[in-house]
């Protein structure tokens, strides 16, 4: 009512129709499409009003189309979609088209109809490109922002684009030098497009010329006399120069970072700083390391590191040791002692590893010694961590930056405080290989769910669980081998898997594997690894009963 309300009175002062076309977007704009029903009620209810502005009616018609078209396809993958499913995209989005562009022929002054064209020609129902569409919402205002976004989604390879093309219209908004705008910026968003494409490899940000481009549009829109701190504009000099400092980091131009975060000093925007990094502190160490006077010996240990074969002989690992602490002696600034310090932790715990003893992964104020994977996490002692969601909801996991491969035994207390209503998976998650859209259905779960009272082992969306007394905080004990896998809670024995072609990666995610709101924390705690050698065969006598489950739904 309150839509249909405002797209009346728009006839009052003409001009308004652009600003409550703006004030409906979050409603009928959904990428997901979840919300389908939604635009087409605020069409339906809009449409009624004898005093509707006729642009709105359009523009608010074809989103309805394209909503349409989207519930009709569904979000599987193209070769999944049925061929009714497919007849009625290409209908709908036909009639989003020439919604479209009436909106177009009644004000082709306005960037919104040709911006949102742009999405039915990337699907091929238009009789031109999203190019000459993004062209033409360019002309009638060169810093509509909607207009890159969809023409950035629109060059994806998944559309027939490639990362060249995305690369190309990045260099092309660059190259207008508006740094009064944000229009330049859409070039470090493309890039971060394609890294997205390449799983956040960072490879992208080290190409030849990538980096030289990025500093150009950061330096350009860090002198624009509009831009100075507290002008109101966004972003301001000091938080373009804190966004420098990430992306210097990312594309090993460790000298231009360093000098970035030393001359802003306090200055130093931290939430837009940490919005373009997944583990804020770390970069902040590597920054310094590699710009200090330890530097040489750290690229060599490095190095050593990739080079060396697997597992890690003790002679690889002492060698390590040597050249961190050489960098740490060298180089007196607080983060670079942090980062070696991390290293040397680990160091030995590998080689206690190697011994037979237990490697204890212990936790620091920076966390350095372990990546963010979900959610963010501090130290509550040496012992324990803490985590929460990021944003609204998320999961929360933690993974070691530097673990030993398999075989192995692995320990560590798991609590929810705070807990949510509904169960919560909380324990260690091996995740897949691959696609990150194929991730979900390769990983390995090992996990208690609160509230059930259930330990479980998850392999690839095939879960077994039993029954298990829970506590508070639970002690979890995992083993792992190549086709082998046992699950202890409290020191109970749980669940024992066994399958041929079980083979998962050394890597481990501790947490929770559940969506969880920000109230909720998780913690880890007390987490060791060391060398299990897997039995020849499986006592039968302590095999408990098994409940077969489906695999898990996700709990928001």
């Amino acid at each position: 009512m309150h839509a249909a309300t405002r797209v009346s009175k728009v006839t009052h002062n003409p001009e308004l129709r652009r600003a409550v076309f703006h004030e409906l977007t979050p409603l009928i704009d959904d990428d997901c499409n979840q919300n389908w029903e939604d635009s087409v009620a605020i069409y339906e209810a809009c449409r009624q009003q004898p005093k509707a502005d006729p642009w709105l009616l359009h523009m608010l018609a074809g989103r309805a189309y394209v909503s349409r078209a989207w519930h009709h396809r569904g979000g599987k993958w193209a070769s999944e979609v049925t061929p009714d499913g497919w007849r009625l995209f290409g209908e709908n989005l036909q009639k989003a088209a020439h919604e479209y562009t009436e909106a177009l022929t009644l004000h082709p002054e306005s960037p919104e109809a040709p911006a949102y064209l742009i999405t039915v020609a990337m699907a091929g129902e238009s009789d031109r490109t999203p190019q000459e569409w993004c062209a033409m919402a360019m002309a009638a205002q060169i810093d509509y922002l909607p207009t890159f976004r969809k023409m950035r989604w629109a060059l994806r390879p998944r559309w027939c684009g490639s990362h060249t093309e995305m690369y190309e219209f990045g260099c092309q908004c660059a190259d207008t030098r508006r740094y009064d705008t944000q229009v330049p910026f859409v070039l470090l968003q493309a890039i971060n497009n394609i890294d997205n494409e390449m799983d956040f490899s960072g490879q992208v940000w080290r190409q030849e010329g990538v980096y030289a481009r990025v500093k150009e549009v950061l330096e350009g829109m860090a002198n624009e006399p509009s831009r100075a701190d507290h002008s109101g504009v966004y972003p301001q000099r000091s938080s373009v120069m804190s966004i420098h400092a990430a992306l210097a980091e990312r594309a090993g131009a460790y000298a231009d970072a360093r000098q970035l975060v030393d001359e802003l000093g306090d200055r130093l925007d931290r939430r837009i700083f940490d919005s373009w990094c997944t583990h804020p502190e770390m970069i902040l160490t590597k920054i310094y390391i590699y710009s200090g006077k330890g530097n040489d010996a750290v690229r060599e240990a490095w190095q050593t590191l990739r080079d060396a074969p697997k597992p890690f002989t003790k002679d690889t690992l002492e060698k390590m040791k040597s050249l961190y602490q050489k960098a740490l002696t060298a180089d007196d600034n607080e983060r670079s002692q942090a980062y070696c310090r991390s290293w040397l932790n680990d160091l030995d715990g590998r080689l206690a590893f190697g011994e037979g003893k237990w490697f204890e992964k212990k936790f620091d104020p920076g966390m350095l010694g372990w990546e963010m994977a979900d959610g963010t996490w501090s130290m509550e002692d040496e012992h324990t961590a803490v985590g929460h969601a990021r944003n609204t909801i998320s999961y929360v996991n933690m993974r070691p930056l530097f673990y030993p491969l398999l075989p192995l035994e692995i320990e560590f207390d798991v609590e929810a405080r705070t807990p949510e209503k509904t169960p919560l998976n909380l324990g260690l998650f091996v995740p897949g290989e691959g696609q990150a859209e194929l991730a979900e259905e390769t990983s390995y779960k090992f996990y208690i769910r609160t509230h059930d009272n259930l330990a479980g082992i998850d392999i690839a969306g095939k879960a077994k669980t039993v029954p298990c007394e829970l506590k508070q905080v639970n002690r979890i004990r995992v083993q792992l081998a190549d086709g082998h896998a046992v699950l202890f809670v409290n020191d109970q024995f749980c669940l024992e898997h066994h399958e041929k072609d079980f083979h998962p990666p050394a890597v481990f995610d501790f947490g929770c594997h559940t969506y969880l709101g920000p109230a909720t924390l998780v913690c880890v705690g007390n987490v060791r690894f060391r060398y299990w050698e897997p039995p020849e065969e499986t006592p039968q006598d302590r095999v408990p009963p098994e409940k077969e489950m489906q695999p898990e739904q996700k709990t928001e």
